[in-house]
């Protein structure tokens, strides 16, 4: 039998996030969340196998009438399969 060659899939996300306007804590502001990530898949006959990768950033603003806060967070998450 012939191997299969790798195949490969990319998942990407993109959010907006709507505006917050919270009365109850004086709080308005919006947000993002973006991503992208690649996935690389070995079939062989027995098992097959997958190594992966994504990164995912999140940023928010926040105001009230005294402070505001500039949120940002981000992900990088790596990871390998393996599936009998």
């Amino acid at each position: 039998m012939t191997e299969s060659p790798p195949m490969c899939g990319s998942p990407a996300k993109f959010v907006l996030t709507r505006p917050l306007d919270d009365d109850q804590h004086d709080l308005k502001g919006n947000g993002f969340l973006a991503g992208a990530g690649l996935e690389l898949r070995f079939n062989a006959v027995i098992a097959s196998m997958s190594v992966f990768a994504d990164y995912t950033i999140h940023r928010a603003t926040l105001e009230s009438t005294f402070d505001k806060v500039d949120a940002t967070a981000g992900m990088l998450t790596v990871g390998v399969t393996v599936g009998l």
